[in-house]
């Protein structure tokens, strides 16, 4: 099986990709393709351009032709090692649907220090959504930045979620470059659980990506 890998990059927060790109070369299963869609591809504007960047990454995947499932990847995000396997195995088990994803997202805010949980049972966050290549269906608009949403809710693609036993992702938030969705800089209230000294955050992380999100913004 070949996974393939969009991340939609925008090259305004370097030393994130860095650590993204490790974990990603650090997974248990192997990936065979990565996009990175950097701003030589698509054009940096002062809009959101989220929704291009994946439909660019998607579409280069799709063009290839034996890619099997392709991951959306956050470069600012955390992802376990296990990521790539723990999904893929869920995926087969559901059948293997156009769309696939955690039915949950843990939002921790570096500047906080705080996260809080948020749970939705009908769609999964960009972060954690997986898609088969060469479907036929309407990207949004360019300047949308909620892609994750608009894909979720297009009724034509078969669609499945899981919870994963331990957490295996976390949607880290931080306000540096350009950001699609929310909660990097509004919505600061849905922080509701404290963690002042990085506890919680060293619990559930790899070493390297504590030491990073530690010193990170400091």
């Amino acid at each position: 099986m070949k996974i393939g890998i969009v991340i939609p990059d925008r090259g305004d927060r370097p030393e994130l990709l860095a650590n993204c790109i490790r974990m990603m070369l650090a997974q248990t299963m192997s990936f065979e393709y990565l996009v990175l869609v950097d701003p030589s591809l698509v054009p940096v504007s002062d809009t959101y351009d989220i929704t291009p960047r994946y439909k660019y990454g998607y579409n280069a995947l799709t063009e290839i032709g034996d890619c099997d499932l392709i991951a959306f990847i956050e470069n600012d995000d955390w992802y376990d090692p296990a990521y790539l396997e723990t999904m893929v195995s869920e995926w087969n088990k559901a059948g293997q649907p156009d769309l696939f994803g955690t039915r949950y997202t843990i939002y921790y805010h570096l500047k906080l220090k705080k996260l809080f949980t948020m749970k939705h049972e009908s769609r999964a966050s960009a972060m954690n959504t997986f898609i088969k290549p060469g479907l036929t269906f309407p990207w949004s608009k360019d300047n949308d930045p909620f892609t994750d949403c608009w894909l979720w809710n297009l009724p034509q693609l078969s669609r499945a979620l899981c919870t994963p036993d331990k957490i295996i992702s976390v949607g880290i938030k931080h306000g540096v470059g350009k950001t699609g969705g929310n909660s990097h800089v509004n919505n600061l209230n849905r922080y509701i659980q404290d963690d002042s000294n990085m506890h919680w955050l060293k619990s559930v992380v790899d070493r390297p990506s504590f030491e990073f999100y530690a010193s990170y913004l400091q």
